[in-house]
């Protein structure tokens, strides 16, 4: 608001205008007197209005600081959140992929018949520890089949992809190396005789392929000391084919079943362990079942022969080698002649 003596006398001087037109005078009020007294008045008014322009402009800066520090606040506060949201993320990630990236080494340790590898994350409480604790159950069960083939009597060897990934003791001594080890890595063309490579191949890729348990054939070795054995490489192939089984360490083993039960014919090596070789056991044999059917497998085949030939009849050599089509073909021969056909 403008106060004071010139805005009083405007005041006045507007009333006697206003009233001149009843009286028809000015009351003496003097043109110039009229503009020097609005003059003052209006720059009164105008130092009025400098002052609320001033204050107006001093509010804005006011104002826009205020603005400026809120501004600054929110931003730091903004930068302070995705900083914050970075690190969670970067901490969530990592939870996940540090145990996954351990669990996966572990794994492929494993496969790799690393069986003493520690299975990683096995406290924790999430899906993290269940993959764990599968994979630990899985570590067991491969540890028990490792026990179960080392202590095979046999000669084990398992092949992936064409090389030796798992063998046993008495692969090393039936191959002549220190160590079940030593044979991890090799190939059959490396461990078979230059004659048996390609058979030995085939036979190995029609088991991948086909997934079945290959029957059972005589193949030559070649040791690590250059010796060359005839080995017979197991399997079910009698009980695949139909046949009834009953397996005996030795002769005299084989004597006491034959004293309770007459088989159809008795597959036997020439050469055995026990005292007493092929040819005494098929003649006491013979003696107490004169029909029974006898195979002979030898690596001598004139004495083999020799001995069948001292049998009459019933009596088979199968030389070594021999394939699985010379067993089944010897089988059928001798039980066909029993019954007579």
């Amino acid at each position: 608001m403008v106060a004071g003596p010139a805005v009083e006398e405007v005041e006045r001087l507007r009333r006697i205008a206003l009233s001149s037109i009843d009286t028809g005078t000015t009351g003496g009020v003097t043109g110039s007197h009229w503009f020097g007294t609005m003059t003052v008045k209006i720059n009164l008014m105008k130092t009025v209005e400098d002052r609320l322009a001033a204050d107006l402009v001093a509010a804005a800066g006011i104002i826009r600081t205020q603005a400026d520090s809120e501004l600054l606040a929110v931003s730091l506060l903004t930068v302070l959140l995705l900083a914050l949201t970075a690190l969670i993320s970067v901490i969530c990630v990592r939870d996940i992929t540090r145990p996954l990236a351990d669990l996966s080494q572990a794994m492929v340790r494993l496969a790799g018949n690393d069986l003493e590898t520690a299975v990683p994350a096995l406290e924790r409480r999430d899906e993290f520890g269940d993959m764990s604790r599968a994979l630990l159950l899985f570590k067991e069960s491969g540890a028990r089949y490792r026990s179960l083939i080392d202590s095979a009597p046999v000669g084990v060897v398992i092949f992936v992809h064409g090389k030796i990934v798992l063998a046993n003791r008495a692969a090393a001594d039936l191959f002549g190396v220190e160590s079940a080890e030593s044979l991890v890595g090799k190939t059959i063309a490396e461990l078979a005789h230059p004659e048996e490579v390609e058979t030995a191949q085939e036979r190995l890729d029609t088991i991948v392929a086909e997934k079945i348990s290959a029957p059972s054939a005589e193949r030559k070795i070649v040791r690590a000391d250059g010796g060359i054995r005839d080995v017979g490489v197991r399997s079910n192939y009698l009980r695949w084919m139909g046949y009834q089984v009953v397996e005996a360490e030795d002769g005299p083993s084989a004597l006491t079943f034959l004293k309770l039960q007459a088989p159809d014919l008795v597959i036997t090596d020439l050469m055995m362990p026990g005292g007493m070789n092929g040819a005494e056991l098929a003649r006491q044999a013979k003696n107490q079942h004169p029909d029974l059917g006898f195979i002979f497998i030898s690596g001598y085949a004139d004495a083999a022969n020799k001995v069948a030939a001292d049998l009459d009849q019933g009596v088979r050599v199968l030389g070594k080698p021999f394939s699985q089509e010379d067993l089944a073909a010897a089988l059928r021969d001798v039980l066909d002649e029993q019954r007579g056909g």
